[in-house]
């Protein structure tokens, strides 16, 4: 490698390069609080197999003891007290999975089984299949050759019925696809079941199929349903999939979903489902019955009837339901610690895109690359590809080093891997180039699938894989870079998505096309139109709202009532919206009323009549002043008074709080040893630490990790920094003093705008970002 190639990989290899790289890495808490209180038994190991199961939070595990503990459980198939609580708590839970997938009892019903396995033979045993006859042709049972082992192992059940089988290469779904055969005149239209099976996302690879698969195969769309004249199922293999991934099945609404539970949560290991579509679940056939199936049955007779619940009847004996119950402890757990599936997916794929970037750069000496990795994207897309990154390591020469050898290196260093084939025979043929012949002189070579047989005539018989999950792993990588050099750097990051009201304090964001995503995008106006301010209406500040990206929702509360919840992007073309225009520092801007509901709420709360209005998406309102040049676009406003973004230096704070305490008659005396209270009272964007108070008001660039902006001015303080944002009550600190301490001048921190350049994306900001000023040629920049 040139020595200026090396530079840059050695500095991708920090942790700031991968900071710098990938921005959405855990879930906006202490990672490393996270990971002492959550997985601190990992510690020192690096565990990556989470494909092969993820691992469970600790909070996951005593939430369930204590449920247990506090709670008496018994059989659901009795009516005592006890029974009565399980079956309600297992009926909830069941409500709950359909939930996370955004569907609902109406459209699914979740048949609980031992696996993932387990479900996909319920589905082989019951599915209707038809052998072909003279009247009509027989069923088809058909699958991607990217399919886990017990997905093809379908096929020994059908192949005993007569049933034909197509295996699906991937590219053969589109490739061949036609339009839908039609019925010739008087032809009765074929009502023989079909059943397609594909992974939502590839076990060996991380491939994420399309899911649009689902409608475009039961429309009979795409091959191979558009070959054959029937009535096609599909079955979503999920459980790789959602992991680390959200679905909707109501979008998607495949008929047959098998997924783990472990794969999920870590716990429990001996639980899965069959999510079925309740419009396919009448085809089913089940012949065995067991415990809790029967609505009614003799023992002298060939009677029965099952009962009429889906999930009663396909349930055979008492279900697992304290593993049950510790679900809810799984969905409970995820979303505390992480947010939302989303979340995962971004954290997740960052990971797997980063550990993908640096393994394609590695190089021997000789030039030649360590890893050969087997995929078919290059990890730009969150669609295509999920967090797992299946690799073979060459040495200097080119040859493949086996499997078995890398495993027992990694164990040395405690890293955990997978190695082998994965149960998807068909995957690892395709990347590894194995031919069938291949296969089955390997096995008479004496290599059987899950051995250490790892090279046969210097050929691979299968791979390392590393996957990612919820789960946080310890940051090794070295915090030494030249980025390092730096002594200011960002340490709060603070949203105000409604004007006046308290902030939303983050520790990453991106930015949008007006400063800070959400920022300042709503105000509350009174009866009249005209904006509320803490100037008139200071209880505006205990106002907390909260912005969910994964719901697309704003949330407000304030303590002891209730929280209101609106959607982030209105709906325009909805009727019960109103528009309006009003007035934020004597410009007209259009906006949108959020509803009846906010507004009754605020109302309340205020005590007086006011509504919530937002910035329509299509509005743009340009800053008056500083306007960007040359290749920079034009400055767009959300509902800020001034500029984009405000920025504080708490060296500067800490010389005003100081100025403050030597005033003997500075009310409130005891209140002013909080700086963070001082900090809030600012109402800043972004706060930095720099060595020396008021260094910014000389700057006249500057850069935030990667991000470049422009300090537009001074920001004149008024009354309203005398609000206490945390009680509402008004003081004459700190302007008394700030007036005092800076010889008469009432400025306090400066404004920023974003130099974007045309066509650019929208970069995101975090804490620890280093900050780089440039100083101004004049120290009188106003």
């Amino acid at each position: 490698m040139e020595t200026r190639s090396l530079q840059d990989f050695q500095d991708l290899c920090t942790f700031e390069g991968f900071k710098s790289f990938r921005h959405y890495y855990g879930y906006g808490v202490d990672q490393q609080e996270l990971i002492d209180r959550e997985f601190k038994r990992i510690k020192g190991v690096t565990y990556l197999d989470h494909a092969g199961t993820t691992l469970f939070p600790e909070s996951h595990i005593k939430g369930f003891h204590d449920d247990i503990s506090r709670n008496v459980y018994g059989n659901p198939h009795s009516h005592n007290s006890s029974s009565r609580l399980t079956h309600d708590t297992v009926e909830s839970v069941r409500y709950k999975i359909l939930e996370h997938f955004n569907t609902s009892p109406e459209d699914y019903s979740v048949i609980f089984t031992s696996g993932c396995t387990a479900a996909l033979k319920l589905v082989a045993d019951t599915f209707p299949w038809k052998p072909m006859s003279n009247e009509e042709p027989g069923s088809q049972f058909c699958y991607l050759t990217d399919n886990h082992t017990s997905v093809v192992g379908i096929r020994g059940a059908t192949a005993l019925q007569g049933v034909g089988t197509i295996f699906v290469p991937p590219r053969d779904v589109e490739t061949r696809a036609r339009k839908k055969q039609t019925q010739t005149n008087g032809e009765e239209e074929c009502s023989t079941p079909h059943l397609f099976c594909y992974p939502a996302q590839s076990n060996f690879s991380g491939k994420k199929y399309p899911l649009n698969y689902v409608k475009g195969i039961q429309s009979q769309q795409l091959y191979p349903a558009c070959e054959h004249h029937g009535r096609w199922f599909v079955l979503l293999d999920a459980a790789c999939f959602v992991s680390c991934s959200p679905l909707d099945l109501s979008q998607y609404p495949a008929d047959f979903v098998p997924i783990s539970f472990y794969k999920m949560f870590g716990f429990p290991t001996g639980l899965g489902a069959l999510l079925v579509r309740n419009e396919a679940a009448e085809v089913l056939r089940k012949t065995y019955f067991g415990g809790g199936t029967a609505a009614a049955y003799l023992v002298e007779e060939n009677y029965f009837v099952p009962k009429h619940n889906l999930a009663s009847r396909f349930e055979d004996g008492t279900i697992s339901f304290l593993d049950i119950i510790s679900l809810h402890h799984g969905f409970e757990t995820l979303q505390k610690l992480t947010g939302s599936m989303t979340n995962i997916q971004l954290h997740t794929f960052g990971l797997a895109h980063y550990t993908y970037t640096v393994l394609s750069c590695l190089c021997h000496s000789n030039g030649k690359h360590v890893a050969q990795i087997y995929c078919d994207n290059d990890f730009q897309s969150i669609a295509e590809q999920g967090a797992i990154i299946n690799f073979s390591l060459l040495d200097c020469h080119g040859r493949t080093v086996g499997y078995s050898q890398v495993d027992k290196m990694a164990s040395l260093f405690n890293i955990h891997i997978r190695t082998g084939c994965f149960c998807n025979t068909g995957a690892c043929q395709h990347y590894l180039a194995i031919s069938n012949r291949n296969v089955k002189s390997n096995l008479h070579a004496g290599h059987i699938c899950g051995d250490n047989i790892d090279l046969v005539d210097g050929h691979p018989t299968g791979s390392l894989r590393v996957s990612f999950g919820m789960a946080l792993s310890e940051v090794t990588m070295s915090k030494d870079g030249k980025k390092n050099s730096s002594s200011h750097t960002l340490t709060n990051l603070f949203i105000y998505p409604v004007k006046s009201c308290a902030s939303f304090e983050v520790t990453e964001w991106p930015l949008g096309p007006q400063g800070l995503l959400y920022d300042r995008l709503w105000m509350v106006v009174n009866e009249n139109g005209v904006c509320l301010s803490q100037k008139r209406e200071p209880k505006l500040c205990l106002i907390r709202p909260v912005i969910w990206l994964a719901s697309n929702t704003l949330k407000l509360q304030v303590s002891g009532s209730e929280a209101v919840t609106i959607p982030l992007d209105p709906i325009l073309e909805k009727s019960d919206l109103r528009t309006s225009q009003s007035k934020v520092c004597g410009d007209r801007v259009q906006t949108v009323d959020c509803g009846e509901e906010v507004s009754a709420w605020l109302s309340e709360f205020l005590g007086k009549p006011c509504r919530l209005i937002r910035q329509r998406p299509e509005f743009m309102r340009d800053m008056k002043f500083g306007g960007g040049k040359g290749d920079y676009c034009p400055t767009p406003l959300s509902l800020v008074n001034e500029a984009q973004f405000l920025l504080i230096n708490r060296a500067s704070v800490c010389f005003l709080q100081e100025g403050i305490a030597n005033r003997h008659d500075s009310d409130n005396e005891g209140t002013w040893s909080d700086t963070e209270q001082l900090v809030q009272r600012f109402r800043a964007n972004l706060v930095i630490s720099a060595k020396e108070p008021f260094a910014e008001d000389n700057w006249s660039h500057l850069t935030i990790g990667s991000t470049q902006f422009q300090v537009i001015g001074k920001c004149g303080r008024c009354q309203m920094i005398g609000v206490d944002q945390k009680t509402a009550t008004r003081t004459h600190e700190p302007l008394r003093s700030l007036s005092e301490c800076r010889s008469g001048k009432v400025t306090f921190g400066v404004y920023l705008a974003h130099q974007s350049a045309k066509n650019s994306t929208h970069p995101v900001l975090a804490i620890g970002d280093h900050v780089i000023p440039k100083i101004s040629d004049s120290t009188d920049k106003l």
